[in-house]
């Protein structure tokens, strides 16, 4: 397999770029997608734990 590190460089300049110009969407998207793949990951590991943590968080979400 071939590698090409102009077409690396190219996609660290427009990351670079883009944090620069749409830094808070970003980081908000990306803390939103790392909560949720933790939550998953959580879940499978500790299912019994995460039923009484996903209790709590939806009692403190809903509006009884």
């Amino acid at each position: 397999m071939k590698r090409f590190p102009w077409l690396e460089f190219t996609w660290l300049i427009l990351t670079a770029i883009a944090l620069y110009f749409f830094k808070w969407p970003i980081l908000v998207i990306a803390a939103i997608v790392v909560f949720f793949r933790a939550l998953f990951w959580l879940t499978e590991r500790f299912p019994r734990t995460m039923l009484v943590v996903l209790v709590i968080i939806r009692g403190l979400l809903g509006r009884h």
